[in-house]
C-alpha cells in the first residue's frame, strides 16, 4: 500500500473520531467515573519540526550532534513533567537542549554526557545567552 494512502486513511479516521466526539454532549466530570492513568490529562501528541540551524551548536572543528532537539519541544516537556521548583535531570544531555529549556523555564537542572565532544557542545550551548523567549 502506498504511504500516501495510509496517511489519508489515518486522517479520515481522526476526522471521523473528531466528528463523533463533537456530537457527544458535554456533561462535565462524573464523580467516581475517573479511570485510567494521569496521561489522560495531557495532550497525546505534539508535532515539532526539526531544530533550526540557530539551535544546533557546532564546535570550531565542525563537530555536531546528530539528533539535536528543538528547544520549544523541550520547554513544553519540562513544563509538562517537572514539578514546580523541581530539579530537571538529563542523564543523556547531548547538546544540552533540555538543560537550556529548564533554565528558560526557571528550573534548576543537571546533565550527564558520556562523550567529551558532545559535553563540549553542551557547554557551548549553555554559555550563550539564554534569556530569549520562545
Amino acid at each position: 500500500m502506498p504511504s500516501g494512502k495510509a496517511y489519508t486513511d489515518t486522517n479520515n479516521a481522526r476526522t471521523k473520531a473528531a466528528a463523533v466526539t463533537e456530537k457527544l454532549p458535554n456533561r462535565g466530570p462524573v464523580r467516581g467515573a475517573d479511570s485510567g492513568g494521569a496521561s489522560r490529562f495531557y495532550p497525546a501528541f505534539r508535532y515539532q519540526a526539526k531544530a533550526p540551524t540557530t539551535e544546533r551548536p557546532r564546535l570550531p572543528d565542525g563537530t555536531v550532534h546528530p539528533t539535536v532537539k528543538p528547544v520549544a519541544l523541550r520547554r513544553w516537556l519540562v513544563r509538562l513533567l517537572a514539578a514546580s521548583g523541581g530539579l530537571v535531570l538529563d542523564p543523556f544531555a547531548g547538546t544540552g537542549t533540555t538543560l537550556e529549556a529548564a533554565r528558560l523555564e526557571g528550573f534548576d537542572s543537571m546533565g550527564v554526557e558520556a562523550k567529551a565532544e558532545y559535553a563540549e557542545l553542551c557547554h557551548l550551548r549553555l554559555r550563550r545567552d539564554t534569556t530569549r523567549s520562545i
